[in-house]
């Protein structure tokens, strides 16, 4: 089940409960909102996907003023997205994606206890999927 706010997930990881990107985009959508930054919950699917493990994958937008849009912010791998140094947004992510230029696209990882080695590549080839 999923637990509905940042503060209930966190006091339960304090406990030493694991949970899902769900949950991280939760909690990172709340505490940026916290702040005054605008975000929302992304669900994202892969192609043909309706349901099942695996088929699906939540992540947060959140609105940086500076950029003047939303921008992609995957709470539980640490990363963004970006075509060479430009922030992308999910809708963008996917124009890519289905443009045939997903090549272009690059997973910044911001660092991460629980991945002890970030492979780009690798990462980016198995999180793309997901902007179908």
């Amino acid at each position: 089940m999923e637990s509905a706010d940042a503060l209930t997930i966190l006091k339960e990881a304090e406990g030493g409960k694991a949970f899902r990107c769900v949950e991280y985009s939760i909690t990172l959508a709340q505490a940026l909102q916290a702040v005054g930054i605008p975000a929302r919950r992304i669900g994202l699917k892969r192609e043909g996907a309706s349901y099942g493990v695996g088929k699906g994958h939540v992540v947060t937008e959140a609105w940086n003023d500076d950029l003047g849009k939303w921008i992609v912010l995957d709470g539980q791998n640490n990363a963004t997205w970006h075509d060479g140094q430009q922030v992308l947004d999910a809708a963008e992510l996917r124009e890519r994606l289905l443009g045939g230029e997903a090549g272009r696209v690059r997973m910044v990882h911001h660092g991460s206890r629980w991945i002890d080695r970030w492979n780009g590549d690798v990462q980016r080839r198995e999180w793309i999927v997901y902007f179908h």
